[in-house]
């Protein structure tokens, strides 16, 4: 299930093959997501891919920054660039935890939040 923010478009290829990646368009999109080995769903944004494995979560991005936000499951980030400024490795976030990445600073961090649900994310969470 997928929740957009208003103004944001989600696209994939027709026909949808297995394990076909979304593409991420506009400020933020909740994403409720069944497990499946063998065809994982991917979102792309401009800078990153979050590779959800069976899990609910938030994705949000603006010109300079890419929020990613996990309230149930799993999920794997991995760098779209070949260099990008300050990344290092890729990251997988476990329930209550937060990616925030500053394209301008280089600047990435993971922390804890506080409002973890138990529902998918909306938009405007």
């Amino acid at each position: 299930m997928v929740k957009l923010a208003p103004k944001a478009v989600i696209k994939y290829q027709e026909p949808r093959a297995a394990g076909s990646a979304k593409h991420l368009y506009g400020r933020r999109g909740g994403f409720d997501v069944a497990h499946n080995k063998t065809k994982p769903f991917t979102v792309h944004t401009k800078l990153f891919s979050t590779i959800a494995l069976g899990t609910s979560f938030r994705v949000s991005e603006t010109a300079m920054t890419c929020n990613v936000k996990l309230f149930r499951g799993k999920v794997l980030i991995k760098s779209l660039m070949g260099k990008l400024k300050g990344w290092k490795q890729d990251i997988i976030l476990l329930p209550g935890n937060e990616m925030k990445y500053n394209l301008e600073e280089g600047a990435v961090s993971v922390n804890q939040f506080s409002d973890l649900v138990n529902s998918i994310p909306g938009p405007e969470q």
